[in-house]
């Protein structure tokens, strides 16, 4: 029986991780496969809840295409995605990771802290205070 894994992620965004094979006709690497680890973290979903972490139940194939590629692994190196045989709930372990990815939106918060001074910050088609 194959071992169950997960992926779980901190990134704004979804992203796809992909295995590539060399062609030996022209010595250029073509796709192979593609591992996509759902992102969302930090943004809002239909249900208006923002969650913390993203799981993503990936195979043992998944896995050796994932720990070949380079930026997974910078991912990884960052905090923002992990490989884990546990099932842990995305949000409490979304907690224990980095949360500091540059394409999730700003919160209120971060939007007044760096908009210029004087500028008026728009927060859900209302100005902020």
């Amino acid at each position: 029986m194959a071992k169950k894994l997960y992926v779980y992620s901190t990134l704004a965004n979804d992203q796809a991780y992909h295995g590539f094979a060399k062609n030996d006709a022209n010595d250029v690497a073509t796709i192979e496969r593609s591992v996509l680890i759902k992102g969302g973290a930090g943004v809002a979903n239909d249900r208006i809840i923002t969650p913390r972490g993203i799981r993503t139940e990936i195979t043992e194939q998944d896995e050796a295409i994932l720990q070949a590629n380079k930026v997974f692994k910078l991912h990884e190196k960052n905090g923002f995605v992990l490989i884990s045989q546990d099932d842990i709930d995305a949000d409490q372990m979304g907690e224990m990771m980095s949360s500091d990815d540059k394409s999730r939106p700003l919160t209120e918060d971060q939007a007044k802290e760096t908009a210029p001074e004087g500028a008026t910050v728009v927060v859900g088609g209302k100005k902020s205070e």
